[in-house]
């Protein structure tokens, strides 16, 4: 194409309207796609563009959209509306007055200009362009040509989103495909992600879980957006996909966060932690099953009744002798040897078919033990690990907060600290996000071990460090496995009242258990003792009342005495 000012152009300029249409494009760019606010505060990126452009007059015809332009047709839907296409009103619109607004143009490899946006209103001006030359009315198109933009394919990728960023039909999807874009992309340095992020109106996490949220397959990816997840939550859906039930867990948990108000995602991310620890137990399962399978041994499903199924358990089955089969020896000896992996996760040798195999059932077969409350204990302590996962990401972010202390906090870190809290290294590292120096000291162990990060950190946020070492004595004293089993100590309930009352940690199924077991068993102490007290009290008075019997029996004995000696 050619940049030759036509004669339509020569008369704009004489009566002002092609200035006034570079004047409209330069104010609208600036404002909505091209990003110059200037931020002095931010390291300035060395490949970005001047952004100025060139205006021209371009013929619709021999334009061409650009690789990068994110408008486009979805198929992921057949009744789905074409946002490519223009409606009947910008038709009407640009056969009446053309087109008033700008598209954004950058060269391509083979010399052609190439629509970064405005593909539509190119369109309409195809469709118009009849009318208006039988009209004898100006029927090219102004466009902005960015030449800094020709080797720029992520900028051009950004320019688009953001463009369509406030079109009706712009959805999440719109960014999850520029995100899985950009990533593809080579060379970009921090400065220029921020910027794009920013020119999107994402943060960066958000760009970045865009990203990952692209790596779904498109079925679930459309069921995490039908269910309005946002991109956070759609990346999070990535790592565990696999899981059957984790749209409908997640679903659920997003509505209970939702209406109570939970900002930090709480029920969220215990139900996240939760499918996440249950995909790696079923891993390990797998695993496990595959390693039976390499040693030879017929992997049979678990049955609670066995009583319909040739196989049974070796444990209930007698020999031919009529003693109880050796499970060591069944399964070097007897061709049926099986086994089956319990709701414990423990293999259970099988014999795959014990009539065949001529062993003997006993008159009165043993009853498969009943694991329920092991296997109960073993859900529990897995559920509390899970909590305990979600409870010290939370605690870092604490950690991690910005400005002074609340006095709530200032009060349980003086309290514990002040009753002689220990210090754990590790565990403070974990929560502060450091890595405490590796030096020994023979009798004392590590010394000054986060002297740098004391030096570093701000006198507003030392108390994160207080915070830190608090956390990490009271987690490691007091949360571990068993915690929640038989008589619940009270400094497990004072902690976790405490995060869930002064620093907004949602609790967990098995934490709030735990807190109503521990108010069950105070309600019990209390009313034992009460009922001691009553006693005491019932006692008090039968021993007041007897004491009374025997003053006046006294009393009695002395009147009688008294009158004896006056007859005498």
């Amino acid at each position: 194409m050619t940049d030759t000012v036509t004669e339509y152009q020569s008369a704009a300029l004489a009566d002002g309207e092609a200035e006034e249409i570079q004047r409209t494009a330069y104010e609208e760019l600036r404002a909505e796609v091209l990003d110059s606010d200037h931020h002095p505060e931010e390291e300035q990126d060395p490949d970005a563009g001047a952004g100025a452009g060139r205006f021209v007059w371009a013929d619709p015809f021999v334009l061409v959209v650009d690789p990068f332009n994110h408008r486009k047709k979805r198929s992921d839907g057949e009744d789905e509306d074409d946002t490519t296409e223009p409606n009947l009103e910008l038709i009407a619109s640009v056969e009446e007055f053309g087109v008033q607004t700008p598209l954004l143009l950058r060269p391509q490899p083979d010399g052609t200009l190439g629509i970064i946006f405005g593909q539509r209103r190119n369109k309409a001006a195809q469709l118009a362009a009849p009318a208006r030359k039988a009209a004898g009315q100006p029927w090219k198109v102004p466009a902005i040509v960015r030449d800094d933009l020709a080797d720029a394919d992520d900028d051009a990728l950004v320019l688009s989103v953001v463009e369509n960023r406030h079109r009706e039909d712009a959805s999440t999807l719109d960014y999850i495909e520029a995100a899985q874009q950009l990533a593809l992309m080579k060379g970009g340095t921090r400065t220029k992600r921020k910027r794009q992020a920013r020119a999107m109106g994402l943060t960066e996490q958000e760009l970045d879980a865009a990203a990952q949220a692209s790596q779904l397959d498109d079925a679930t990816l459309k069921r995490g957006v039908d269910r309005d997840f946002d991109l956070l939550e759609l990346a999070d859906l990535e790592t565990v996909k696999e899981h059957p039930d984790a749209i409908s867990e997640l679903s659920t948990a997003r509505y209970w966060d939702q209406r109570s108000g939970g900002a930090d995602r709480g029920r969220w991310n215990h139900t996240l932690q939760k499918l996440r620890d249950e995909l790696t137990e079923r891993a390990k399962l797998a695993q496990l099953r595959e390693q039976l399978r390499e040693a030879g041994l017929t992997v049979l499903d678990w049955r609670s009744d066995w009583t319909q199924v040739a196989a049974r358990p070796v444990a209930g089955l007698l020999g031919s002798l009529g003693k109880p089969l050796d499970a060591e020896r069944h399964a070097q000896d007897c061709p049926g040897r099986a086994v089956a992996i319990d709701p414990s996760g423990e293999p259970v040798p099988l014999c795959a078919d014990w009539k065949a195999n001529r062993h003997q059932m006993p008159e009165a077969p043993k009853p498969v033990a009943d694991n329920s409350e092991l296997r109960q204990v073993k859900a529990y302590n897995a559920a509390w690990r899970s909590a305990r996962t979600v409870r010290h990401d939370f605690i870092k972010q604490i950690c991690a907060r910005k400005g002074e202390a609340s006095s709530e906090i200032w009060t349980q870190i003086l309290s514990i600290i002040s009753s002689g809290c220990a210090a754990n290294t590790d565990m403070m590292a974990q929560f502060l996000s450091a890595e405490p120096k590796s030096g020994r000291d023979p009798r004392y162990g590590r010394q000054d071990p986060f002297g740098d990060l004391i030096a570093r950190t701000g006198k507003q946020r030392r108390w994160t460090i207080l915070f830190a070492q608090v956390a990490a004595h009271c987690e490691r004293q007091y949360m571990h496995d068993g915690a929640w089993r038989n008589t619940i100590d009270r400094a497990v309930v004072q902690w976790i009242e405490f995060l869930a009352k002064h620093c907004g940690y949602t609790l967990s199924e098995i934490e709030e258990e735990t807190l109503e077991t521990a108010r069950q068993q105070a309600a019990e102490v209390a009313a034992k003792e009460a009922a001691r007290a009553a006693a005491q009290a019932k006692d008090d008075e039968a021993e007041l009342e007897l004491d009374g019997d025997l003053t006046d029996d006294e009393a009695e004995l002395d009147g009688d005495l008294t009158d004896e000696g006056s007859s005498e």
